[in-house]
């Protein structure tokens, strides 16, 4: 067993703390991980499964999408977790799960952040908008960065 992540698989483990992924399969067909968030091959999270960072509700049939799910140990090796996440029973909240894969996706890829007057931006290469969340929200660097917990220095404040 592996005590820490690689890169792919500190991504998907970020992609399946933010929910929402299932795995699935219709007859004479291969299993394929379905994410809102971003692509997860099945090998990866059978290596995922392997170690104990996911588990997968089998008891529904892979037809009707088998929810894959981040356990507490998968959760822990998530960069700069917040432990009080596992505490809380259900799992983190859609923003705790947003700021844990966009967290990951920062410090591991080509992504910059962008605080606007209205907007936060996620940008991707060629400053291609990934993730745009409307609303002033964080009126400072320094509190978007505590969100995300990232560096202030990583956020670009175009305001």
């Amino acid at each position: 067993m592996n005590t820490q992540p690689n890169a792919l698989q500190a991504r998907a483990l970020a992609i399946i703390a933010g929910g929402g992924v299932r795995q699935a399969a219709a007859v004479d067909h291969p299993v394929r991980i379905i994410s809102p968030d971003g692509m997860v091959s099945p090998l990866t999270v059978d290596e995922l499964l392997r170690e104990k960072w996911v588990t997968v509700d089998t008891s529904r049939t892979l037809h009707e999408g088998q929810p894959v799910e981040i356990t507490a140990c998968g959760l822990a090796l998530l960069p700069d977790q917040d432990q009080d996440v596992i505490a809380a029973g259900d799992g983190p909240t859609g923003d705790q799960g947003l700021a844990s894969a966009l967290r990951v996706a920062i410090r591991y890829g080509d992504v910059g952040v962008v605080l606007w007057d209205d907007e936060v931006e996620i940008t991707g290469p060629g400053d291609t908008v990934l993730v745009s969340i409307k609303g002033r929200r964080f009126t400072e660097p320094y509190e978007l960065a505590r969100f995300l917990g990232i560096n202030a220095d990583d956020i670009d404040d175009a305001r």
